[in-house]
Formats: structure tokens, C-alpha cells, sequence
């Protein structure tokens, strides 16, 4: 029975973290981006932030193609 109950209590838990995306078409995503830009990835480290996985991408930016971004832009993905 306790164990059935601790299952129940992780899958909720799980359950509470997960998230929800919009599909939008490639023409909805262009319009609702702030910047787009052709960028080179110049480093990538993963590490782990409140048990959740996450990777730092550095990325050089070649060409903004929408909005203006900084020459060098990171991202947490």
C-alpha cells in the first residue's frame, strides 16, 4: 500500500512539472519572435539547476534576420 501511494506522489509531482507547448506554424513562430538571427554555436555545458537538466548554449551571432540582437547571445535550453 505505501508503496502504491509513494507512486502515485511521484507522478504527481512529475505530472506538476510538466508543461504544455503551443504547435504554431512556421509563419505564427516568425511572427511571434522578437529576434531571429543565424548564429554559430561557440560552446555548450549541461549542468543540473533544482534536479532539472539544463544546457547553456553560447551562440556568435552571424546575421540578425528579424529585430537586432547582441553579437554574442546565450540561451538555457
Amino acid at each position: 500500500m505505501f508503496r502504491r501511494i509513494l507512486l502515485l506522489a511521484t507522478l504527481a509531482a512529475i505530472a506538476a512539472m510538466a508543461t504544455t507547448l503551443e504547435k504554431l506554424s512556421m509563419d505564427e513562430m516568425i511572427a511571434k519572435s522578437t529576434a531571429i538571427v543565424r548564429a554559430k554555436a561557440v560552446s555548450s555545458v549541461g549542468e543540473i539547476r533544482s534536479g532539472m537538466i539544463f544546457t547553456h548554449y553560447r551562440l556568435q551571432v552571424a546575421e540578425a534576420l528579424k529585430g537586432s540582437a547582441a553579437p554574442v547571445v546565450d540561451v538555457w535550453v
